[in-house]
């Protein structure tokens, strides 16, 4: 949340890093709160842009005082138990808040690669046949043909092959809210208990589940279970609008201009500008759009911003089922 209200989005605590935290913290948040924030302030004064194990360690120490040496004991089970009710209960209210003000999308494409589906497992592990190591090119197969089209480690980079078809591809640092927002197939990177890493596909995401598709076969998982193994990493592909560059901002002008200004007179019901300038009423719509779609209203249009935009104007993309299908 800190992350988000500074408009930070990339990642400053590793995986490594913030399962040290579970071990140091007994998952308390009071004092994961009061962990974080030491780590953060040491970062800051050693001029370092991630939290290290080491440095999250340290900070520990600060909070805990030097002469704990030992891990932190976890709470008692019915206090977490108790402590897990309450946090689920507040945050369904406050997601079907949020999901009531985000725009409707377009319906999903269906995949086309053949697919087993498997019985919904409590831990996830790499179980195919397949080679672990190749777990990114099944996981891209199954991305790529989301949008109607093949993927092939003969021609190239994911990106690479991604800007040949006209798409972009997005590797980001998110949440499972992130990606119900943005409303797109990802490819997620998990870690099994034993720390090994491979990639699979999200393909829908229901209020209490998620369907992956991991090594052409379907799991479907509970978010308790996805969110204890993923630690925030992502990739999508979108499709960009024409001669689009780069993010727009306030005062700009030309082309990228030109199809904001005709979509929002499209989306608002007015009549085009002939000199379109992101400024005026064409600004005020657009923040005015990220502050519905809960994105943070500064008039700078850029990924999120327009995939959310995509949504709204109805394109025929694909996107994650909302319900988990046979």
């Amino acid at each position: 949340h800190r992350q988000a209200v500074a408009g930070v989005e990339r990642p400053l605590f590793p995986a490594a890093t913030i399962r040290k935290l579970y071990q140091l913290s007994g998952g308390v948040p009071r004092l994961i709160n009061l962990i974080c924030d030491r780590a953060l302030l040491g970062a800051y004064a050693r001029e370092q842009h991630k939290i290290s194990p080491a440095l999250l360690a340290a900070a520990a120490r600060e909070v805990f005082g030097r002469k704990r040496k030992q891990k932190l004991a976890p709470a008692p089970i019915w206090q977490r138990l108790l402590l897990v009710c309450l946090i689920l209960v507040g945050s369904t209210l406050l997601l079907q808040n949020y999901l009531n003000r985000l725009p409707q999308a377009a319906p999903a494409t269906k995949i086309t690669i053949p697919i087993k589906r498997q019985p919904a497992p409590e831990v996830l592990h790499w179980q195919s046949t397949q080679p672990i190591g190749r777990s990114s090119v099944l996981a891209y197969k199954v991305l790529f043909a989301s949008w109607g089209q093949e993927y092939r480690e003969s021609r190239g980079t994911a990106t690479e092959q991604a800007g040949k078809l006209g798409l972009s591809l997005q590797l980001r640092r998110g949440s499972l809210g992130r990606l119900r927002q943005l409303n797109r197939p990802a490819v997620l990177k998990l870690s099994d208990p034993q720390q090994q890493e491979f990639y699979v596909t999200l393909t829908a995401l229901g209020e209490d589940s998620a369907t992956l598709v991991m090594a052409e076969e379907v799991h479907v998982v509970s978010l308790a279970t996805l969110t204890r193994q993923w630690f925030g990493e992502f990739a999508l592909l979108w499709q960009a609008p024409p001669n689009y560059r780069g993010a727009v901002r306030p005062g700009d002008h030309g082309s990228m201009v030109r199809w904001l200004e005709e979509q929002m007179a499209a989306l608002n019901g007015r009549s085009v500008s002939a000199m379109p300038v992101l400024e005026g009423q064409l600004l005020e719509e657009i923040q005015e759009f990220q502050a519905e779609a809960g994105l943070k209203p500064d008039g700078i249009v850029g990924t999120y911003t327009l995939i959310l935009l995509n949504n709204r104007i109805g394109l025929q993309l694909p996107t994650l089922a909302a319900e988990q299908r046979g």
